[in-house]
């Protein structure tokens, strides 16, 4: 006699208890989204999958069994599904690009808020070291007319920000918003004029406080470690070169580890910035810092 096949249920079940067996933290999670790519689903789609419990074909089952042997061996699951959802945004991600966080999230909607108290003309955006393109396509497809152009010296991560932003463009024309990406160093990029708001999740992290994860070597180290014996050397040029191509009134917001909160503090000010303030993410951790450029001065020469 044959087996009698597996059910949805079962199958989300053992896939769940396999992931916990392999200690991620997530494993209920990640075993929905791991049953959903083997079955070619939306997570969506298969929660109402489950209420049917149907049986699981063969080879949704051999395709779930490479899935969770890969996450056992602790394998990004982006990197096995090629999928990462951010906000709104279902981005394509693989080796070769930062995976974007959910406490990016709340930095990008910081980003958003700003443009929408800005007037159409004056939301113009760059997303200096953009990865995937993930804020860049945040801003510019939540807020209408924005103009928002991403900057990423791997070229690597340009191809996936190039990928993302064509998967986008229908969503991008609906809100009547533009985002592209330049292959270039953003230390050294120079807009054709200032912009209105600077975002950027940059390489910051201390090699000495890393935690030592699989997942996290997956990574590119040119998108992790910010360089000097805090991880800030790169954040502090960034943010010097980002007050030279603000406009006056104008944003700056980075994304940086909740132990260098006073270095970025420091960094904002010496730049010039004003109404600088730290930001909790979803944990409620100290990991973005925002500040805003003066507008200048004017001198009136005394009578």
């Amino acid at each position: 006699m044959s087996a009698e096949p597996i059910r949805a249920r079962q199958a989300l079940s053992a896939a769940c208890a396999r992931l916990r067996q392999a200690e991620i933290e997530t494993a209920d999670a990640e075993a929905r989204l791991l049953l959903a790519w083997a079955w070619e689903f939306d997570v969506k789609s298969l929660s109402l999958t489950l209420l049917s419990d149907p049986a699981v074909p063969d080879d949704v089952a051999q395709r779930l069994e490479e899935g969770l042997a890969r996450r056992a061996e602790r394998v990004p699951v982006q990197h096995i599904t090629g999928r990462a959802a951010f906000r709104h945004l279902d981005l394509a991600v693989g080796p070769g690009v930062f995976i974007p966080r959910p406490e990016t999230e709340l930095l990008a909607q910081w980003g958003i808020d700003f443009l929408r108290s800005r007037p159409r003309g004056s939301r113009r955006v760059l997303d200096l070291c953009t990865g995937t393109s993930v804020l860049a396509l945040s801003v510019a497809s939540e807020v209408g007319a924005t103009s928002a152009t991403g900057v990423e010296l791997s070229p690597s991560a340009t191809r996936w920000a190039k990928a993302n932003i064509e998967n986008h463009v229908p969503l991008l024309s609906r809100c009547g918003s533009q985002c592209a990406v330049i292959q270039a160093d953003a230390l050294q990029f120079i807009p054709e004029s200032p912009v209105d708001l600077v975002v950027s999740n940059p390489p910051y992290v201390d090699r000495a406080r890393q935690p030592n994860l699989p997942e996290v070597d997956a990574d590119p180290e040119i998108a992790l470690y910010g360089g000097g014996e805090d991880g800030m050397d790169f954040p502090r040029a960034l943010i010097a070169h980002a007050a030279e191509i603000v406009v006056g009134g104008g944003a700056l917001a980075v994304e940086h580890a909740e132990y260098q909160v006073q270095q970025m503090r420091a960094a904002f000010a010496d730049a010039g910035f004003e109404q600088v303030e730290v930001h909790r993410d979803y944990t409620g951790r100290e990991r973005f810092t925002t500040g805003f450029k003066p507008h200048e001065e004017t001198h009136v020469a005394a009578l």
